[in-house]
Order: C-alpha cells, then sequence, then structure tokens
C-alpha cells in the first residue's frame, strides 16, 4: 500500500486482506483505517479450521449462534468487512444473521489474543505471478 498510494491516480476503497482470529494483523487494519481505505477479510472463517476453535465454539454455545456467527460478528465489531463463501442457501442466511447479539470487549480482545501471525492462504510478500 505504501508503493501503491503515491502512484495511484484512483486511492483504494478498500483492501481485501487475509483475516481470522489465526492472523489478525493490527498494524494494517490501523493504517487502512489511517487511509481511510476499509479492510474486508479474505478466508474470515479459516477455511473452516473455525469450527475446530473451541474459543470461538464455547462462545457460540453462550450466545445460541454458530462458530461462523461468531466470527463474523468479530468482524464487524472490528470494522471488518465479511463475506463468508458459500454456495448453501441455508449458510448464506445464517452468516447474515448476526445482528441480535454483541460480544463484549473482553470476548473480543479474547478472540484477537487467538493471534499466530499465521496464514492459511498465500503470503502476498512472495507473491508470483
Amino acid at each position: 500500500m505504501e508503493e501503491l498510494l503515491p502512484e495511484a491516480k484512483v486511492k483504494p476503497m478498500v483492501n481485501q486482506l487475509e483475516f481470522h482470529p489465526w492472523l489478525v494483523q493490527p498494524e494494517l487494519q490501523a493504517y487502512c483505517q489511517e487511509h481511510s481505505i476499509q479492510y474486508q477479510a479474505w478466508s474470515p472463517l479459516m477455511q473452516g479450521k473455525v469450527f475446530e476453535q473451541d474459543i470461538v465454539n464455547g462462545l457460540a454455545a453462550k450466545y445460541s449462534k454458530s462458530p461462523a456467527q461468531i466470527l463474523v460478528r468479530w468482524d464487524l465489531q472490528r470494522g471488518v468487512v465479511t463475506i463468508p463463501k458459500s454456495v448453501k442457501q441455508a449458510h448464506i442466511i445464517s452468516n447474515a444473521n448476526v445482528f441480535d447479539f454483541e460480544l463484549t470487549a473482553d470476548e473480543l480482545a479474547y478472540i484477537d489474543g487467538l493471534d499466530r501471525h499465521q496464514r492459511l492462504g498465500p503470503n502476498p510478500d512472495n507473491f508470483n505471478f
């Protein structure tokens, strides 16, 4: 982004980046916010690994939601746009049903604390075109 912004004729409005509990990237989120660029989650459900996370499963039970709904809500409360991939109508509807509860500040911080700086996708610093 630091190389792109000075050269861009049109400033990027959205930056889609890998974002999930194992890769939170708070510095990058702050950079995007500082430059009025909307942060959008790529792989927000950790390529299905969300369903293996005890913390997320515990919150899902507490709120009578699915683990996917917990992470979508976490994204939204962090100001991150998220559109989980799904081809099943029931999942698409379920993923949108996240506006009837809020995670507490402690719960948000707890999920943030799962950060391992671990990518599930390719590293953009070593991406071959």
